[in-house]
């Protein structure tokens, strides 16, 4: 399973919340904790990638507040 961010929580299938501080992403990356939740083998993007994707969705919804 590939990991796909979803900041409006609409995609189907199963998923769960990582807080968005960069040290609960890291630990939820590092460990088995997204394995854990999700009941299956997860492959993740190397972490800057993820927080990049991260940091984009939340400046796309701070610019769509104003």
């Amino acid at each position: 399973m590939h990991l796909v961010v979803d900041p409006h929580g609409k995609l189907p299938g199963r998923g769960v919340y990582v807080c968005l501080r960069r040290a609960c992403i890291e630990r939820a990356l590092k460990g088995t904790l997204l394995r854990q939740a999700l009941r299956q083998e997860v492959v993740s993007a190397p972490l800057d990638e993820f927080v990049h994707k991260l940091v984009s969705i939340l400046e796309e919804r701070a610019i769509a507040c104003v």
